[in-house]
C-alpha cells in the first residue's frame, strides 16, 4: 500500500470488509409474518385471504363444526332449544361418523341414534385454524404394530345457541382405520400451499352434493352407545342438575 494513503480511508475499508463478512455469517432473515404467503392457481404470491382463519364465514347449514386444533379433534353441535331425546341421543346413543373429501376440503358427518338425521359439519381445511394452534399429524402407517397408536379421541359438545349453554359433553374413540384416513387428509392439507380458488370450487361442489353427501363418504366408523348413564365422558345437563339436587338433598339430612 502506498505511503500517502490516508489512514482514515484504510479504516473505512477495513470496516466495510468486516460488515461484509458479518453479513455472510449472519444472513438477513425476513419476519415470519411477512414471509407467510399463499400461492394461487396462477402461481402468484399473495397475502392470505381475510377469511382464511375464520371458517364461520363459509356459507353452510348451521348445526355442526369440526376443528383440529393443537392435535385434538373437536366437534361442536348447536341447536335452538335442545329437545330431551336429542340431548340424550348425543350423550348416550350409538354414534356414527363419516368422512367426505372434496379436493382440498374435508367434511365430517355425525349421527347419533337411529332417529336423528346426519349432521354435516362445515367444510374444513387445516389452514382454517389459527397458526399458533396448527399441528401437523404424524405420518403413521396402518399396520398391526401401529394399530393401537392410531386410536383417536373426538371431543363432542352440544350447545344451545339461544343462551350459549353447553348441554352435553362427550368423548368417543375413533377407530384406527378412520383416524388413519382423517390424519392423512389433514396432513396433505398442511403440506400443500393453500389455494383460494381451488378451495372455492371444492366448496361449490360440496354445496351441490349436500343432499346426498353421505353417499360420497370415503370412510365410516361407529362408536358404541354409553352403557352407564352417569359416565364422566357423556353427561347431559339434565343429569348434572339431577345429581346436584341429589347431593344437596343428602347434605340437608
Amino acid at each position: 500500500m502506498k505511503s500517502h494513503d490516508n489512514p482514515e480511508q484504510i479504516h473505512r475499508l477495513e470496516d466495510r470488509l468486516k460488515r461484509r463478512d458479518t453479513a455472510r455469517i449472519y444472513p438477513f432473515r425476513p419476519d415470519p409474518a411477512e414471509a407467510f404467503t399463499t400461492v394461487s392457481d396462477h402461481h402468484v404470491a399473495e397475502n392470505p385471504p381475510a377469511w382464511l382463519h375464520t371458517p364461520a364465514r363459509i356459507h353452510w347449514p348451521e348445526g355442526a363444526a369440526y376443528q383440529y386444533r393443537l392435535g385434538r379433534h373437536r366437534l361442536a353441535l348447536t341447536t335452538s332449544g335442545v329437545a330431551g331425546h336429542h340431548e340424550t341421543d348425543v350423550a348416550q346413543a350409538e354414534a356414527e361418523f363419516a368422512l367426505v373429501v372434496e379436493g382440498p376440503l374435508l367434511v365430517l358427518g355425525a349421527r347419533f341414534g337411529e332417529t336423528m338425521p346426519w349432521a354435516w359439519a362445515r367444510p374444513y381445511h387445516w389452514y382454517f385454524t389459527a397458526p399458533a394452534k396448527r399441528v401437523v399429524p404424524a405420518s403413521i402407517a396402518l399396520t398391526p404394530r401401529t394399530y393401537a397408536r392410531l386410536w383417536a379421541t373426538l371431543w363432542i359438545t352440544l350447545v344451545d345457541d339461544r343462551n350459549g349453554r353447553v348441554r352435553v359433553r362427550r368423548a368417543v374413540a375413533l377407530r384406527p382405520e378412520f383416524t388413519h384416513t382423517l390424519h392423512g387428509v389433514l396432513r396433505a392439507q398442511a403440506l400443500r400451499p393453500f389455494q383460494g380458488p381451488t378451495v372455492q370450487r371444492a366448496l361449490e361442489r360440496l354445496h351441490e352434493a349436500l343432499p346426498v353427501l353421505g353417499l360420497r363418504a370415503c370412510v365410516r366408523t361407529r362408536c358404541a352407545a354409553v352403557s352407564e348413564p352417569m359416565s364422566r365422558w357423556a353427561v347431559t345437563e339434565a343429569e348434572r342438575d339431577k345429581t346436584k339436587s341429589h347431593i344437596l338433598s343428602r347434605q340437608r339430612k
